[in-house]
């Protein structure tokens, strides 16, 4: 008896045969890729570039700016010793309290310190004595020798270093504070130094704080002898302590008569401006002094193609311009002479000049392309 086949039992490989007929169909059908020339060498030297590689170059016109020529240096950032002030104490007496810690800014009056002192409770005393026998009187019956005490009563109080504000106080002012010393900051400044603590004995003279305006600091740093004939008072010194960070600008105060036999170095000394005091006393620094500003042209160093025999940059021929935008260009392999390299940034002293374009950025891969025998 001959099997009966079903036409459900054959359905799978009808469909596996249906698809990969399909397949062929409509691959068969499919348009070849368009093959897009990114580039085309027209010589040694030239390639003409497609727009698609103008948008992922960079490019910069040459100009002509001013470039400085400087000397690179470290160096350290101490306090200007003329911008300190150390606050003493004027009193024998013992520390009561102290209100700032060293550090700490402090601003031209500001209360530091209170010193209990037997001293100032009698120069207080004295004064408020004399004050209170010239306000029983009139004006008319008032002695020269009361005004005169008065006054020098006042005169002591000031001696020991009462500001003219806790003079005028001191007559309506009868709490435990008034009996103490108050110490204030003698100017705008940093608690560079502090040796006052609560409960400590000082004795007349003792230093309590050292207060530093920091503003302007100095830059101390090394000059090799071979490199002194160039260095000049007033020439300008400049710091970038971050990359993010404006320069700070100075200029040189002091230059060292002698060699320092340890380094074998000139000491120089700039004045720096600190205005944003971001410069701090004790770092170490990378200073550039400032030797003469000239004219040059100024190219990125990454523009530059280095071989063996000659160093060149890319440079646009042709009267298209190297704006995004173009269809194609074509850019020339030219060889340059160079000069000073410092930041990033190279002097060119001939090959190309201002007005020329060229490419800032790419031209290793285009130096490559030119190179391949197969674009």
């Amino acid at each position: 008896m001959k099997k009966r086949i079903s036409f459900w039992s054959i359905r799978p490989r009808w469909l596996l045969a249906s698809t990969l007929i399909s397949s062929a169909l409509l691959g068969a059908c499919k348009k070849p890729p368009v093959e897009v020339k990114l580039y085309e060498k027209v010589n040694d030297t030239t390639i003409r570039l497609s727009s698609e590689v103008l948008a992922n170059i960079k490019k910069t016109q040459v100009v002509s700016i001013e470039f400085p020529e400087q000397l690179t240096l470290m160096g350290k950032i101490s306090i200007v010793e003329d911008r300190t002030e150390v606050v003493p104490a004027r009193v024998t007496g013992r520390i009561e309290s102290v209100n700032l810690a060293s550090g700490e800014y402090a601003k031209k009056g500001q209360l530091l310190a209170r010193i209990f002192s037997t001293d100032f409770s009698a120069a207080r005393e004295e004064y408020l004595q004399a004050l209170k026998g010239s306000k029983t009187r009139s004006p008319a019956s008032i002695s020269n020798d009361l005004k005169e005490l008065t006054q020098m009563s006042k005169k002591r109080l000031e001696v020991l270093g009462l500001a003219p504000q806790d003079i005028e106080s001191l007559a309506s002012d009868q709490s435990d504070f008034s009996k103490l010393l108050p110490i204030r900051a003698p100017r705008d400044g940093f608690l560079v130094s502090k040796n006052a603590t609560v409960g400590n004995l000082v004795n007349l003279g003792d230093p309590l704080f050292t207060s530093a305006d920091l503003k302007k600091v100095w830059f101390s740093g090394d000059i090799y002898p071979e490199d002194i004939k160039r260095v000049k008072k007033d020439q300008e010194v400049v710091i970038k302590p971050d990359e993010a960070d404006l320069p700070i600008y100075g200029r040189i105060s002091f230059i060292s008569p002698v060699v320092d036999p340890s380094t074998r170095t000139i000491k120089i000394r700039a004045l720096m401006d600190n205005s944003r005091n971001l410069l701090k006393p004790e770092m170490y620094v990378q200073g550039n002094l400032i030797l003469r500003r000239r004219q040059a042209i100024l190219i990125p160093a990454q523009a530059m193609i280095r071989s063996s025999d000659q160093i060149s940059v890319f440079k646009k021929v042709g009267s298209n311009s190297l704006e995004k935008g173009s269809d194609s260009l074509s850019v020339q392999l030219t060889p340059v002479q160079i000069g000073t390299e410092q930041n990033g940034m190279t002097e060119i002293k001939s090959g190309i000049q201002p007005g020329d374009e060229i490419v800032s950025e790419g031209a290793l891969l285009l130096f490559a392309a030119l190179n391949s025998s197969h674009p």
